[in-house]
C-alpha cells in the first residue's frame, strides 16, 4: 500500500470537526457546507520528514480521513519525545487505515527543525515520519483547551471524547491511573506505553540521558 502521510495533512484553525482535549481521534466526514466554512487565514506549518520545506495546509486536505491530533508544551522536555517517537514508530500503522497523525506545539518550525536533528540518544527526536505543526501564536492550543495561558505554553489534558459505538478502553484508563500515581509517588516522568515496574525518567537534563541512552 502506498503510504503518502507526510503530504495531505491539514488542520485548519479552528479545527472544525470536534475532538477530544490533547489527543484527539476524529473522523473528517465533510458535507459542502461545512467546507464552505472553512477558516484558514492563519495556515498552518510543519516541517516535512525531509526538513526541506514548509507547507501550508488546508481543511480540504484532510477529508474523509481519520486524523490523530495529539499536544506537548515545549520542544526538549523529558517525556514528550518518547510519545512523538512512539507515534512516528507506528506512523506506517496509522496510514495503512487511512489515519494521519499530527504533533502540534507552540514552537516555531525553526525550533522543530533543531529538535529532529539531534539524535534520540542524546533526548532529542532525530528523523521522523510523521509530521510537527507550528502554531506559535498559540490559538489552536488554545481552542482545545490545552494552553497553559500564564506561561504561554502548552498543558497537555488527558481527556478522551468517544463517539457512541465506540467505547472507552478500560485497560488504558488503568495503566493511566497507574502512571500518575506513580509520578505523584516518585517525581519521575512515565514514557509513553509505561507499565508498572518499567523504566522511568529522571526530569532533569542530566539524568534523562540515561533513559534516552539505554532506549533508543
Amino acid at each position: 500500500m502506498q503510504c503518502n502521510i507526510l503530504q495531505t495533512h491539514l488542520i485548519p484553525e479552528p479545527f472544525l470537526c470536534g475532538a477530544s482535549y490533547g489527543l484527539g481521534i476524529l473522523r473528517t466526514t465533510l458535507e459542502n457546507n461545512r467546507l464552505e466554512r472553512e477558516r484558514c487565514t492563519s495556515p498552518i506549518i510543519y516541517i516535512k520528514f525531509f526538513m526541506t520545506s514548509v507547507i501550508a495546509l488546508k481543511l480540504s486536505d484532510c477529508k474523509e480521513k481519520y486524523v490523530v491530533l495529539f499536544f506537548y508544551p515545549l520542544h526538549f522536555t523529558f517525556v514528550w519525545p518518547m510519545e512523538i517517537i512512539a507515534f512516528s514508530d507506528h506512523a506506517e500503522d496509522f496510514c495503512k487505515l487511512g489515519c494521519e497523525v499530527l504533533g502540534i506545539s507552540v514552537d516555531s518550525q525553526f525550533t522543530h527543525l533543531a529538535w529532529i536533528n539531534n539524535p534520540q540518544r542524546e533526548g532529542d527526536l532525530g528523523p521522523l515520519n510523521i509530521p510537527l505543526l507550528a502554531k506559535v501564536t498559540r490559538g489552536l492550543s488554545e481552542d482545545y483547551a490545552v494552553l497553559k495561558t500564564d506561561a504561554g505554553i502548552g498543558c497537555p489534558s488527558q481527556i478522551t471524547v468517544n463517539d457512541l459505538p465506540v467505547g472507552r478502553s478500560v485497560f488504558e484508563a488503568l495503566q493511566l491511573v497507574q502512571a500518575f500515581q506513580y509520578t505523584e509517588e516518585h517525581a519521575e516522568v512515565c514514557p509513553a506505553v509505561w507499565k508498572p515496574g518499567s523504566d522511568t525518567i529522571k526530569p532533569n537534563v542530566d539524568n534523562s540521558k540515561e533513559y534516552f541512552s539505554k532506549h533508543n
